[in-house]
């Protein structure tokens, strides 16, 4: 996957590269919004190499990536929060 862009109310979000470059063999993709509470879900791989990883994000950012076996998703096995960081001076 080289790239990757979400909107909100025609404001593009930025995406880590690290949000989702890592997943390979990609099988079904999902989004899910509940309140202000928005979820890309991503299947991949087979089998035993199986995952399910979770982007969650608002309007303005990525905030968090759960990846967990495809063979049980109640339990995480990577758990990844993108933090807002002031600008640079």
């Amino acid at each position: 996957m080289e790239a990757a862009q979400i909107i909100v109310d025609r404001n593009a979000i930025f995406i880590p590269r690290s949000a989702f470059s890592d997943l390979s063999d990609l099988g079904t993709i999902k989004l899910e919004v509940i309140g202000g509470h928005t979820t890309l879900i991503l299947h991949g791989g087979d089998a035993s190499e199986g995952y399910e990883a979770k982007i969650e994000f608002d309007g303005e950012r990525v905030a968090r990536r759960v990846v967990a076996s495809g063979m049980d998703v109640d339990h995480p096995t990577e758990i990844t929060t993108y933090y807002e960081t002031p600008p640079l001076d």
